[in-house]
């Protein structure tokens, strides 16, 4: 703690035993800055600290119920869809490479006949 902050302290009525028995005195000080009275800090504190554990809480929910939906994916039907997909157009190349022009059939019929 800065010799500044313990000032402000002072200046507000804290005695030494008390500045040194705060646990957040960065949060009293800027509290104190602000205006607010010795009095209130506490009440302040515990409030600020309720909503502060309030969004983790929600945070938490929400990175959690956004984690579950992933979890719905059926995977193994995704592979299967794209494996039958992969294997059809596979056949089709075939099928299409294997195909004989109208030209190579009559070479072949040409070359029968000699």
């Amino acid at each position: 703690m800065k010799v500044k902050d313990i000032i402000t302290l002072v200046k507000a009525g804290y005695t030494p035993q008390e500045i040194g028995a705060l646990e957040n005195s960065a949060d009293v000080i800027e509290l104190i800055n602000g205006g607010v009275s010795k009095e209130d800090v506490p009440t302040l504190l515990e409030i600020s600290r309720t909503v502060e554990d309030t969004q983790k809480e929600e945070k938490e929910e929400k990175e959690n119920t956004d984690n579950s939906g992933a979890d719905d994916i059926d995977y193994k039907a995704e592979y299967e869809k794209l494996l039958k997909e992969k294997q059809k157009k596979k056949a089709d190349e075939e099928v299409e490479a294997h195909e004989k022009t109208a030209d190579e059939i009559l070479a072949d019929v040409a070359r029968d006949f000699m």
